[in-house]
């Protein structure tokens, strides 16, 4: 497992970033995330492996956003500098 730790600000400045909901179905999916919490632009969350992206060190749990496309991973390798493949020698 691999991952990469972010300011959500940084990531927001990818054109295509939307976050997903943190309501009710949310927090079934993981107890870690507190109902209607808010994120500020200077928390640190988490660049999968996959390249989604979480709230929480693991893959699966406090997901925010997974529209995994070309751009978003060209985003991630240009700008951020993440790169799963090169990164995690």
């Amino acid at each position: 497992m691999y991952c990469k730790a972010y300011q959500l600000s940084q990531l927001r400045q990818f054109a295509g970033w939307s976050e997903n909901p943190r309501g009710p179905a949310a927090k079934q999916a993981s107890s870690q995330i507190e109902e209607n919490k808010s994120l500020s632009g200077d928390d640190l969350v988490y660049v999968q492996e996959n390249y989604v992206v979480t709230e929480d060190l693991f893959i699966d749990e406090g997901i925010i956003f997974n529209n995994v496309t070309p751009d978003w991973k060209d985003f991630c390798r240009g700008v951020l500098m993440f790169d799963p493949v090169t990164d995690n020698l």
